[in-house]
């Protein structure tokens, strides 16, 4: 085979590979980005008449759950008067779950308002500010903010790790990646008649 020839056809042998490549993490992209659902949802939780309790630190998101020792930290800031009040957080999964256990729900609120505990993970967290008669219902499929004795609620989303943002990024563009897919399938249809022509034209 002569040396131009030879030449070519590792160049085209080399872009060959790359299309392949190109095209199963195309396909692999577009089948994540069909199948990809977010994490389950609460039922709406209103805005409270008076924002007395706000949620500063947040954990991140854990869909699923934990269970075991509690390491996640939240943290969070209560304004007005502190006479018998307590703060009470949930976090959620399926189902509203007090922290960091049902036996030791209550968190004690400093003098200048600041409170602080570890808890279990989950996809959204709820602290309630109540005072110190409540009782916490768990596990609760509707917001435990509507309990007799809670004066003020606060409710946020954990914080969701780069990959899974990075994911909802693939998610929007698979129109993008559906049309890559198929454009590497007709580059490498090209490809393989063009090598074909230059095994023939070799022999």
């Amino acid at each position: 085979m002569p040396p131009k020839a030879k030449f070519g056809r590792r160049i085209w042998t080399g872009v060959n590979k790359v299309a392949a490549v190109v095209g199963i993490l195309s396909f692999v992209l577009t089948v994540t980005g069909v199948s990809r659902s977010g994490p389950p949802r609460p039922p709406h939780v209103p805005v409270p008449p008076n924002r007395a309790i706000m949620i500063e630190t947040v954990p991140r998101q854990i869909p699923e759950g934990e269970s075991g020792t509690p390491i996640r930290e939240i943290k969070g800031h209560v304004s007005g008067s502190l006479d018998s009040s307590h703060v009470v957080i949930y976090s959620y999964t399926n189902e509203w779950f007090v922290q960091p256990f049902e036996e030791s729900s209550s968190t004690p609120i400093d003098r200048d308002g600041a409170w602080s505990a570890l808890i279990h993970g989950g996809s959204y967290y709820l602290a309630l500010l109540v005072q110190d008669d409540f009782r916490a219902l768990s596990p609760s499929q509707a917001p435990p903010y509507a309990l007799p004795g809670v004066t003020s609620w606060a409710v946020v989303a954990g914080v969701r790790p780069w990959y899974d943002k990075l994911l909802d990024v693939v998610v929007k563009l698979r129109w993008f990646w559906g049309a890559l897919t198929g454009i590497s399938l007709a580059f490498l249809a090209l490809l393989f008649r063009k090598r074909k022509s230059m095994k023939e034209v070799s022999v």
